[in-house]
């Protein structure tokens, strides 16, 4: 960490507009098993660089890639974008909406199998690139590297392997540290594959010279920095760029380092060098102690939402003014103390979102890391509550509000938080995602005290993992057969009536595929029985198809074709 690599992307994206570049990237804290999060980032990127991009972008996105929309892009990102481009524009505008809303409908269904989502995102940037040229800038972070989102691996292979094909520019970073500690990694067979299709792509940064960093870093302004000067610097940093950069900061507060009336940068007569921490983590913390407490508070909670927070949260967290924590931010800790950055703003019906981010994982990582058990299960509970009372659509952050949650101990709103999360991982094709955070749900109901409220939840997680194993296992997967039959048995112990039609219906199609036709006919009749219970058509309809279907398998073509006079 801190070789420089987000800040060398970072400056990609600042490039005057010759290349109209976007970033994903994900939260740290958070972002694991988030499915395709930087993804889902540089599909709003885009659309945030609104000037640069072609008036045809909206047709783009609705020729190329439908089932993108409401599944990597929320619908409402798409329409903002048509409402700016076409504001004069009111039949247009119209009928943009009434386009969106066709489709959003046709996505309650979705069909598309998760290549076709793939080929669908690559078409989009390919037919982007072909008007303007576009580069992506993927910092895969932690959301692959910690191996929990084996989508966002998948989907990074993909546009890579289209390279040939597609006219527009890749550029992703990942820690090499993090890949050797989560070995097997999904990312690895990525490396590969591009290292023999074009050679050596990886430009390691750690292996850059280091004094030529640190000559061009001090030489960005007029200084008077002499030769003793920066080999002192290179041997006390080893030229390790955040160090490096943290260091002169240091420097700076302590008074060592001056500019004259001229602007010209000077040192001081003498530099305490013998009293400068020997890692980057004592020069950060060396920085943070010279803060007034309630700045360092401020830094404290906004460490424990993660490298991104809203200004927000961190003032209804302590009780503050929300101006006053937004001045305290940009001005105090962002501009005089170069901790934090600002992002931009995003609007809730509640109000605005003022985003910042640490300028470095790693002072986000020193400041957390300085609470004790007791402060991080009362911040991170306080910063749900905050969380959800800011957000219109909490759902729409459940797996940060799980994170929370979960560190706060309250054990019951993580569960129901993950099996949200996972939700809207299926919703997005991310199975493995789903299943992996159904599973870490599962595992906290241990901890969850009420017994039927316990199973409650499982009921309703093992409802959600059912369908998900039989499409990923087989329709006669016996892991999925299982899950059917506990669930059935939590159902039956909790009188959940609404649910017994959805275990009876993945145990009869278990039954179908396996051959056992009795057993799938007996569920099948139970299926009739349950829909005339609930009284909706859809069920009736979808009772009497197992009903027919099982005759039709059994070979009773008279009864097949009585029960099937029910679709006249």
């Amino acid at each position: 960490a801190g070789s420089g690599n987000t800040a060398l992307m970072e400056a990609f994206v600042q490039l005057k507009p010759v290349v109209v570049s976007v970033m994903g990237r994900c939260n740290a804290f958070s972002g694991s098993g988030d499915a395709f999060l930087p993804f889902r980032e540089l599909l709003e990127g885009l659309l945030a660089r609104h000037a640069l991009l072609p008036p045809t972008l909206f047709d783009l996105f609705v020729q190329h890639g439908p089932q993108l929309i409401n599944t990597l892009l929320p619908a409402e990102r798409l329409t903002a974008w048509a409402d700016v481009q076409w504001a004069t524009d009111a039949t247009r505008r119209q009928a943009a909406q009434t386009r969106l809303a066709a489709i959003v409908a046709e996505n309650q269904n979705p069909s598309l199998q998760l290549e076709g989502l793939f080929a669908q995102l690559t078409a989009v940037f390919g037919a982007v690139a072909e008007q303007v040229p576009l580069l992506l800038i993927i910092d895969v972070c932690r959301v692959v590297i910690e191996g929990r989102d084996h989508g966002s691996g998948d989907l990074l292979f993909h546009l890579c392997r289209a390279l040939p094909q597609q006219a527009f520019g890749r550029l992703g970073a990942y820690r090499p540290e993090d890949v050797a500690a989560n070995e097997p990694h999904p990312i690895q067979p990525l490396l590969h594959e591009l290292r023999r299709q074009f050679g050596d792509v990886v430009v390691n940064l750690d292996g850059v010279a280091k004094r030529p960093f640190i000559d061009a870093y001090l030489d960005q302004v007029p200084n008077q920095m002499d030769e003793r000067f920066r080999l002192t610097l290179l041997a006390q940093t080893s030229g390790h760029p955040l160090f490096t950069v943290e260091l002169l900061r240091a420097l700076w507060e302590q008074g060592s380092l001056r500019h004259d009336e001229n602007g010209i940068w000077q040192l001081a007569e003498t530099v305490a060098w013998n009293q400068i921490p020997p890692r980057v983590e004592g020069v950060i913390g060396e920085r943070v102690r010279r803060l007034r407490a309630e700045l360092q508070q401020m830094l404290r909670v906004a460490a424990v939402e993660g490298e991104h927070f809203p200004a927000e949260v961190v003032a209804k967290t302590l009780g503050m003014d929300s101006n006053d924590v937004l001045l305290q931010l940009s001005q105090t800790l962002g501009q005089r103390h170069q901790l934090v950055v600002a992002e931009g703003v995003s609007r809730q019906v509640n109000g605005r979102l003022s985003r910042y981010r640490f300028r470095h994982i790693l002072i986000q990582k020193y400041l957390y890391e300085q609470l004790d058990e007791v402060e991080r299960v009362h911040w991170h509970e306080q910063v749900a509550e905050a969380l959800v009372q800011l957000h219109d659509e909490p759902s729409q952050i459940a797996l940060p509000l799980a994170r929370h949650y979960e560190q706060a101990q309250a054990f019951e709103p993580a569960v129901r938080y993950l099996h949200e999360a996972a939700v809207q991982a299926v919703h997005r094709y991310a199975h493995q995602a789903a299943i992996a955070l159904i599973d870490e749900a599962l595992a906290l109901l241990e901890r969850v005290e009420n017994g039927r409220l316990r199973a409650l939840l499982e009921l309703d997680l093992l409802i959600l993992l059912g369908p998900i194993l039989l499409v990923k296992e087989g329709y006669s997967s016996e892991i999925a057969y299982e899950i059917y039959l506990r669930a059935d048995l939590l159902n039956q112990l909790v009188i959940s009536s609404p649910n017994q039609f959805v275990i009876l219906s993945g145990l009869w199609l278990y039954f179908v595929v396996k051959g056992d036709m009795k057993k799938a006919m007996s569920q099948a009749e139970q299926l009739l029985n349950a829909s005339y219970e609930i009284g909706k058509p859809e069920e009736k309809i979808a009772a009497h198809y197992s009903i027919v279907s099982t005759h039709f398998f059994q070979g009773n073509f008279e009864e097949t074709s009585q029960y099937a006079l029910f679709f006249e």
